[in-house]
């Protein structure tokens, strides 16, 4: 039985009477029936009904279909543009240079391109619908658009940040190092200074910095990339597919990348919660 059909089949197991469930139950395995005796809880209820994947397409970056397309002729890619949303058709016109008429197209039509489209992103074949997700605090995540996703990256990013920061006496760099940072970032280095940080991974030997912005800028990103994917790596994997794939696939590819496990499981507990708490202050507007 695959991951999204147990889901399902424990979904309606727990809305079934006691005496019900335990005659259902007889017809598992010992194995299965085992698993389905521990209690479970899902991001939805699967029981009102599973969405497509294909309904996922709307929320994927639209570099990830940039290659695709690249490869087809004009005509092709008019028909796959019009089963897109107009934000993903802007900027995959951009993308592949494309200003052609994109035709408007029937509801089944665009049904097959959709599925089509979305086969080339190679889902895993046990992606779970979002439903039938493991309910946990950090699938939060689901519910921060593309720019929300890469102000939580760089905020992530300033706890390394914090670690080395308060061992630099040189003014000037440390002006320098301040003014590439955002307002949200600055006000919340601030607040990290002077705390003992929980989770800490190699120096960013801010001492050697040449002093090129981009050099630090692009550093930090990789840091704020790193804490959320071991973050990510203790939740099943289809979150992190989701999330890698809201992101552009630069950024994405790097997520996964990056999705290795620490030597200290708690170390992950706690990234997740450094990532939950910020997902709270990043929807209350407090950064």
């Amino acid at each position: 039985m695959d991951k999204s059909s147990a889901a399902i089949c424990y979904a309606f197991l727990e809305k079934s009477p006691p005496e019900q469930r335990r005659a259902l139950l007889k017809h598992f395995t010992e194995e299965e029936a085992k698993a389905f005796s521990v209690p479970h809880s899902f991001q939805g209820d699967p029981t009102s009904g599973v969405p497509l994947l294909e309904e996922e397409l709307t929320r994927v970056h639209y570099s990830w279909f940039s290659p695709f397309l690249r490869s087809l002729p004009e005509g092709d890619i008019k028909l796959f543009l019009g089963c897109l949303t107009e934000n993903q058709q802007k900027g995959l016109k951009q993308s592949l240079l494309f200003s052609n008429h994109i035709p408007a197209l029937s509801e089944l039509g665009k049904l097959f391109l959709q599925r089509q489209i979305f086969s080339t992103l190679n889902p895993p074949e046990d992606l779970l619908p979002l439903s039938c997700l493991p309910a946990a605090p950090i699938n939060a995540l689901l519910g921060l658009n593309y720019e929300e996703l890469l102000s939580l990256i760089h905020l992530l990013s300033m706890h390394d940040l914090a670690v080395e920061i308060r061992q630099i006496i040189d003014t000037a760099k440390l002006k320098r190092i301040y003014g590439l940072l955002s307002q949200p970032q600055t006000n919340f280095l601030k607040t990290l200074i002077y705390r003992k940080e929980p989770v800490v991974f190699k120096k960013l030997e801010l001492t050697k910095w040449d002093g090129r912005t981009d050099t630090l800028t692009a550093t930090l990103e990789q840091r704020g990339m790193n804490r959320l994917a071991k973050a990510l790596y203790i939740e099943d994997f289809s979150l992190m597919w989701y999330i890698a794939h809201r992101l552009d696939v630069d950024h994405g590819m790097t997520l996964i990348k990056l999705c290795t496990p620490l030597d200290h499981p708690r170390a992950a507990i706690l990234l997740s919660e450094q990532v939950t708490d910020l997902i709270q202050s990043i929807k209350n507007q407090e950064m």
